[in-house]
């Protein structure tokens, strides 16, 4: 499943490498999709990698990793999202 998520993550931003449009001038909704893809594809990534040294316990089943996933994909999205929107406002561009 995360390999689906990466690959349509790789995808999104193989399709803004066609379309050329500078991240720059994306809309605000198009920047938190990227943002909120990105920091899902993050965290898949970060929780595999930890994933080694607790793999070795008993009550690391596929729930408890699909918990973690979610955990620190909400903990990278609500930091990237608010980052972004930050640094959008500062250059005049306003979500709200």
């Amino acid at each position: 499943m995360s390999a689906l998520v990466l690959w349509v993550v790789s995808l999104t931003w193989f399709v803004q490498g066609i379309v050329r449009t500078p991240p720059a001038q994306w809309s605000v909704t198009l920047a938190i999709v990227m943002t909120t893809l990105g920091s899902l594809s993050c965290a898949a990534v970060v929780v595999e990698m930890f994933r080694l040294f607790f793999c070795a316990t008993a009550a690391w089943t596929d729930r408890t990793h699909f918990r973690c996933v979610a955990l620190v994909f909400a903990v990278f999205a609500v930091m990237q999202n608010s980052g972004i929107l930050v640094a959008m406002s500062a250059h005049g561009v306003h979500a709200f």
